[in-house]
């Protein structure tokens, strides 16, 4: 899982949020036509919101398209692998 917040952070961005950084990258119209009827913080949204941002920040960083194994360096979430407390619960 690469994590577009850490990647975000690469780019000097003072706020960090995913809607600040769509409209950072005027990724907003964009969205509209992917998801004609969706908004901030629901799924569909969020996800291609996320899957644009990737793109931009990406073209933005690197001057190749960088191979899985860096990003993975850069943002990359290893499933298991614990950097604090575990939540035991949800609620």
């Amino acid at each position: 899982m690469i994590d577009t917040l850490r990647l975000a952070k690469r780019t000097g961005a003072t706020v960090r949020s995913l809607t600040a950084l769509v409209d950072r990258y005027a990724l907003r119209g964009r969205l509209g036509e992917l998801v004609p009827d969706g908004r901030p913080h629901r799924a569909l949204w969020d996800t291609v919101a996320a899957a644009l941002l990737l793109h931009e920040i990406v073209a933005e960083q690197w001057t190749s398209a960088p191979g899985i194994d860096a990003l993975v360096a850069s943002a990359g979430e290893r499933f298991g692998h614990r950097n604090g407390p575990e939540q035991q619960t949800l609620l």
